[in-house]
């Protein structure tokens, strides 16, 4: 949290030196009770470890490559006669 608040102030400076620090302090109460609101998914939960500083950046940009590897490894094993994209469990 610290780093993002730092930056958050950084983009908003010369906007008056108090309000840029009120604004950005609820800014960053903002994104993280969203973030929270929403951690069932598993994106929101990634950016959840990553506000909390439990999940390194290169860890979250590898599961989304390995999903994407995943989801078109299934898409063209499991391609269906009627031309639909979507996997279901019976397959």
């Amino acid at each position: 949290l610290d780093f993002m608040m730092n930056h958050i102030a950084e983009t908003t400076a010369g906007k008056g030196e108090e309000s840029s620090e009120v604004g950005a302090s609820e800014f960053a109460i903002n994104i993280y009770v969203a973030v929270r609101r929403y951690s069932a998914e598993p994106d929101f939960l990634s950016y959840l470890l990553l506000i909390l500083g439990k999940l390194p950046d290169p860890v979250v940009r590898g599961n989304k490559g390995l999903c994407a590897e995943l989801l078109r490894i299934f898409t063209t094993h499991f391609e269906t006669a009627d031309g639909t994209r979507n996997i279901t469990k019976q397959k």
